[in-house]
């Protein structure tokens, strides 16, 4: 029942982190951000999750993850999860990952996977 609840508060989150970015108030830092909320959720369900939200963490002499300063990488970010939150079947979900891989947006990767 917990991990049932739990799992509606990160779909809700993920839904915020889509939100904001569509309505330009994503900010450009994790800290404090909806993202960091929906990997605290997710790292609180197992401790295998604990290092979840490393890769998000804004790295300045790195630019990286590049969803923070460049906007057309924050929309492609938002319109995946978004995407992904209402796919209907696998195979669009795997789409999805390919086409947000395509983007090479540096410092996403792998890391989105744990979101999903």
């Amino acid at each position: 029942n917990q991990r049932l609840k739990a799992f509606r508060t990160i779909r809700r989150g993920v839904l915020q982190v889509v939100e904001d970015i569509k309505n330009k108030t994503f900010p450009n830092d994790f800290k404090g951000s909806s993202l960091e909320f929906v990997l605290s959720c997710i790292a609180e369900q197992k401790q295998i999750f604990v290092g979840i939200s490393h890769p998000f963490y804004w790295k300045p002499k790195l630019r990286i993850p590049d969803i923070y300063e460049h906007q057309a990488n924050k929309m492609a970010f938002g319109q995946f999860l978004e995407n992904c939150i209402n796919a209907k079947s696998e195979e669009q979900i795997i789409k999805e990952i390919v086409r947000l891989d395509a983007l090479k947006i540096k410092g996403l990767g792998p890391a989105v996977g744990s979101i999903l």
